[in-house]
């Protein structure tokens, strides 16, 4: 499917201002443990969450190999302590989907991330659509009413189909019919929590930007173009971008 147009891809859990679905998955991960260890994990989901490193350093010394250095998210964080909780991929899988479900049922809850709705007007006058990316649809709908942007295009992505996807979308095969030119990679750009989702894109000439909550990319990622801890802090790199591409 190739582009024939600028478009500007941010993830879904970047679009709300809510910890609602982490916490749900949270729960739903201490529902496959024992007591004990159903607590450590939320101790330190919200070690991360809470800026609390006494809550962290319960967890870790709890579970010997576990490594937060690479979650990224509140979700990563989750998935990690339930792996080291003991949990297999499968119920760490359930637990994801039973708390998008949560999600979708709560989701009249949450509000636009502080930035978007500035996002939004500035991409619009640039001539560039906004678009959002889950690798699920369950809740999808439900979040972009929430956040007023229920017309906002949405795609569904499977994690493992990602670089397929953008390679497809910039450089289609030649053979294809395309009713008008594709749009060049350069102008495209994509803004995730997760180094591994900008990967993809960025390997085909995607500008990218990683909204890094906790800081762990004090290096920067060399699969972003920019980082910021926030939409809000990547807005003056947009800015420069739009009016220099």
């Amino acid at each position: 499917m190739p582009l024939d147009h600028p478009i500007a891809v941010v993830g879904l859990d970047l679009l709300h201002d809510s910890d609602l679905g982490v916490q749900a998955f949270a729960r739903h991960v201490g529902e496959l443990l024992p007591i004990d260890r159903a607590r450590l994990v939320v101790a330190g989901m919200r070690g991360a969450l809470e800026g609390k490193a006494d809550l962290s350093a319960e967890a870790a010394a709890a579970f010997p190999g576990l490594d937060l250095a690479t979650a990224y998210t509140g979700a990563d964080v989750v998935a990690t302590l339930a792996a080291a909780a003991g949990l297999s991929g499968d119920q760490i899988g359930a637990a994801r989907t039973a708390a998008a479900h949560d999600l979708a049922r709560s989701a009249w809850t949450v509000g636009p991330a502080s930035g978007l709705s500035d996002l939004r007007r500035l991409l619009t006058a640039h001539g560039v659509q906004l678009a959002t990316t889950s690798s699920s649809p369950i809740g999808v709908p439900e979040v972009l009413d929430a956040i007023e942007m229920p017309d906002l295009p949405w795609l569904v992505v499977a994690p493992g189909r990602r670089r397929d996807w953008w390679l497809d979308a910039v450089r289609p095969d030649d053979a294809a019919p395309t009713p008008t030119p594709p749009v060049p990679a350069g102008h495209h750009l994509v803004i995730a929590g997760r180094p591994a989702d900008l990967s993809a894109p960025s390997s085909v000439g995607v500008t990218t930007g990683l909204v890094d909550r906790f800081g762990r990319a004090a290096d920067g990622s060399p699969a972003a173009t920019w980082t910021a801890r926030d939409l809000t802090g990547l807005l003056p790199a947009i800015t420069d971008w739009l009016e220099h591409r």
